[in-house]
């Protein structure tokens, strides 16, 4: 059984050509990519900002997978197949998942700190850091990048986070079973077949448990969705908002008494006594009450008292209120 050679150090996997000059085109495609979402004004919570490189390290990495998973399916399990004869292609996508595992653990603690949490983000992506160097090391990087098909449902999740008209939890359920439970069953499996006790095997069983815990969490969360639908009433976060009232209170103008006395029957002169204080009224509406009172050759207001002067016949004294 021929295998390829491992190389002696992680840093002579490092250094391959072939891995720099991925890791440095993967830097500028993925700072593009998130810039570009960022100044576009699309993404606003961060929510959606937590998901922008895991689209496209999903999309890229989950398309790279489907030549080999049907490699593999052809040859009945066949890993021999896969790593031989060595391909530069598979190193070269293991790089860009590599460089996406740094830079969503960088750009999350300064733009989306919250989303990344302790067990899914900096011990799942360190951990998964860890175990890239080695696969590089190993020359296995075409095991996983066939294994990169469980990006599929990472995909279809950062796809509704980033639009929710596009989020599909059926869709997304089925794929995840689909892929990170019976997939991976079956090539932890088909290793076990290939090379009992090899790490290989080992590092695919590591990472199957973490995959059943995340999808008892999904279940447990449309349960609780189902009971929310179910019973509106019962759920806290059902409950409507109370949207506060706002009233309007009318602004009263100022009540005006006027007191009129007859001196002779050619000379007659009114005297109006403002009653209400004026200063529960604006200015603006005084100097348009005053703009009326010229423009119409009324009683004009000045300094709180109403004076008029006009000719008229005997009549009752009246008093006017105006409101």
């Amino acid at each position: 059984m021929s295998l390829p050679q491992p190389f002696d150090t992680p840093r002579q996997g490092i250094e391959q050509p072939i891995i720099l000059r991925s890791v440095a085109t993967s830097c500028a495609v993925f700072l593009g990519w998130y810039l570009f979402w960022h100044w576009s004004g699309y993404i606003r919570t961060i929510r959606q900002r937590a998901y922008v490189l895991s689209l496209l390290s999903s999309f890229v990495t989950s398309i790279s997978s489907l030549p080999l998973v049907w490699e593999i399916f052809k040859s009945n399990g066949d890993i021999q197949k896969l790593l031989m004869p060595e391909r530069e292609w598979p190193i070269a996508v293991t790089s860009f998942f590599f460089t996406f595992l740094v830079l969503d653990l960088t750009v999350g603690y300064c733009f989306y700190r919250s989303k990344v949490e302790l067990l899914t983000g900096w011990i799942h992506h360190i951990g998964y850091i860890i175990t890239l160097v080695w696969t590089i090391q190993q020359k296995y990087c075409p095991i996983f990048i066939t294994m990169c098909c469980l990006e599929i449902p990472t995909f279809l999740l950062a796809l509704g986070s980033i639009n929710k008209k596009l989020r599909h939890d059926y869709l997304f359920a089925g794929t995840f079973v689909t892929s990170r439970i019976l997939f991976h069953a079956y090539m932890i499996r088909t290793l076990w077949v290939f090379q009992p006790y090899s790490r290989m095997c080992g590092v695919l069983s590591i990472f199957f448990p973490l995959h059943c815990y995340w999808f008892y969490g999904f279940i447990q969360q449309q349960q609780r969705l189902h009971r929310q639908a179910r019973n509106p009433l019962t759920c806290p976060s059902s409950q409507p908002k109370t949207v506060p009232v706002i009233v309007q209170t009318p602004v009263l103008l100022p009540s005006i008494t006027l007191n009129t006395k007859h001196s002779s029957k050619t000379d007659h002169s009114v005297r109006h006594e403002t009653v209400n204080d004026l200063s529960v009224v604006d200015r603006p509406l005084q100097r348009q009450q005053e703009l009326l009172c010229h423009e119409k050759n009324r009683p004009y207001c000045n300094e709180g008292a109403v004076y008029a002067q006009h000719k008229h016949k005997n009549h009752n004294p009246s008093i006017v209120s105006v409101h």
